[in-house]
């Protein structure tokens, strides 16, 4: 069927208990023949036409249809929603590229098996705090103790691998006997090293890393048990760590938590051949199941002090501490970036009030709009709901955009924070359901008073007031304009015979001149007679 195209065509407001027409250029209302529309409100005169209206009844088709509407306002004022905007997206995203760093290093835990019982041990001297330790002194403390279920030592140890182009300086770990397994870890090729390695060897195991592997000898499973010669000495490939695997990081000859390693080399620890003055070993152990921190610290200086009687030329006033790994790795970084959460935090708390101020500025500009609806049987919940999703959409265009600005600010922290405390620092699902929270919230909490003072407001002196405003003077002369025309869209809704003025229907499908029908999308269809009073000129009966 052929519909007759009409330069104004309408928007509805509202849901399924009222109605209000404005012209607008889309295509929400559908122009048929009234000849063949069956209605009785449509009379076959030569102007007439019938229009079919989908009212939508749906949650969803109603939130659509308010998208779209705000969607429109916005349009119409476009240096209002780009401030408006610009700022929330500033504000959204500092505060989610700093969450990025608090989840990273405080909220998310270390990727390590049960990382609650892993700690650092530190030797502590009269003049010397966070101590590393000697490697005869490890031994010691590794046969003395009850309270770990296992204890290791780690020192860095890079080395060259020769290439076809020119050698490659690879990161490494020497690392003593278990401490594979006490993170929790254990090599998805071959096997770890044990204690027979720690043993001086004319050729050494080499355990590669995930990434190393697959970047130099292009994830060959035949590397296992092959020879590799890394500046000059000779090793002998033994086992393939997995990709998740994270290195814990450490104060002395060490790398940041979270650094890539290349490849791990068991530690020469023969008793007796190790010195015991020279302290530049990083330990870290694992306590046994129900002991804390305190009483393992508390039984480690029972054997330190042991040491201390029998090499007191070496051992005088030496104690240990024990430090929480995730402790250790935060530092004193975490009440800083608390802090810092806080005053992102408060700079939102800033642009919500700013915006609040400017919708309410422009809320003395829709005062007469607003009444109009209200008029028209727009319910005051039904137009707070608009208002509420015009806050909401600008919310959501600003947490998009901040979300960009938090990915650039999450690059930059990595750039130029410290090394240990940027590894965990990225874009994960944590992070995107806190920027989703934050937009949800900052919309409503910006939103929420312009739009009750809106609702509120006296609807009477609204309408007056706009009346005053239309009769001014550059008014009047515009109407008095040539050629100048107005597209008016008169609305009148005919109650039934018999129904008083106190119980006017506000239910379309009970409103006269209309007939309501449901389609299969779940909308309500209403048919509107009008006529068409020329180019850009409509008028509803």
């Amino acid at each position: 069927m052929d519909h007759p195209s009409l330069p104004g065509v309408f928007s509805i407001f509202g849901a399924h208990d009222h109605i209000l027409l404005h012209a607008h250029d889309g295509s929400l209302c559908l122009p048929y023949e009234s000849e063949s529309s069956g209605l009785a409100s449509c009379q076959p005169e030569s102007k007439l036409r019938c229009y079919q209206i989908d009212l939508p009844v749906s949650l969803t088709g109603m939130l659509v249809h308010d998208i779209r509407f705000v969607l429109r306002t916005l349009r119409r004022s476009p240096g209002f929603a780009a401030v408006a905007v610009l700022m929330l997206a500033v504000a959204i995203g500092g505060n989610s590229a700093i969450f990025s760093v608090v989840n990273g290093v405080l909220l998310k835990p270390l990727p390590y098996q049960e990382p609650q019982r892993l700690v650092r041990v530190f030797g502590v001297w009269p003049k010397y705090d966070n101590f590393p330790m000697s490697p005869a002194d490890f031994l010691d403390y590794r046969a003395r103790n009850h309270v770990f279920s296992g204890i290791a030592l780690y020192a860095r140890r890079d080395l060259d691998l020769a290439t076809r182009d020119r050698p490659e300086r690879l990161a490494g770990m020497a690392v003593s006997a278990g401490f594979f397994r006490l993170l929790g870890y254990e090599p998805m090729l071959g096997a770890a090293f044990a204690i027979d390695d720690e043993k001086r060897q004319s050729v050494a195991p080499l355990i590669l890393s995930y990434r190393a592997w697959r970047r130099f000898f292009g994830a060959d499973r035949g590397m296992i048990g092959q020879p590799l010669t890394l500046s000059a000495k000779p090793f002998i490939v033994t086992a393939v760590m997995p990709p998740a695997m994270q290195h814990v990081g450490g104060d002395y000859h060490s790398l940041p938590h979270g650094d890539n390693v290349d490849f791990w080399i068991p530690l020469t620890l023969e008793a007796g051949r190790v010195p015991r003055g020279s302290h530049f070993l990083n330990a870290i152990a694992r306590l046994n199941p129900g002991v804390a921190r305190e009483q393992a610290e508390s039984e480690m200086n029972v054997i330190a002090a042991q040491l201390e009687q029998q090499y007191p030329d070496t051992n005088r006033d030496g104690r240990i501490k024990l430090t929480l790994l995730q402790d250790d790795i935060v530092g004193n970084a975490g009440t800083m970036l608390w802090v810092l959460l806080g005053a992102v935090g408060f700079v939102l708390l800033i642009a919500c009030g700013n915006i609040a101020n400017l919708l309410l500025a422009r809320a003395t500009t829709r005062q007469r709009e607003v009444a109009i609806r209200s008029a028209l049987g727009a319910g005051r919940e039904r137009i707070l709901r608009q208002l509420l999703t015009e806050s909401l959409v600008i919310a959501a265009l600003g947490g998009a955009l901040g979300m960009a600005f938090a990915i650039w600010g999450m690059d930059a922290i990595v750039a130029l924070g410290a090394g240990k405390l940027t590894q965990a620092v990225g874009l994960d699902a944590r992070m995107l359901a806190f920027t989703v929270v934050v937009t949800l919230a900052t919309g409503l909490l910006f939103g929420f008073a312009p739009a009750l003072t809106m609702v509120r407001s006296n609807l009477t002196e609204s309408l007056k007031e706009g009346d005053r405003r239309a009769g001014s003077g550059r008014a009047q002369k515009a109407a008095r304009r040539p050629g100048h025309r107005r597209n008016r869209v008169g609305l009148r809704f005919a109650r039934r015979r018999g129904t008083p003025d106190a119980q006017f229907p506000r239910s379309p499908e009970r409103l006269a001149g209309f007939s309501s029908r449901s389609s299969s999308d779940g909308s309500r269809r209403l048919a509107v007679s009008a006529i068409s009073e020329g180019p850009g000129r409509v008028r509803v009966l």
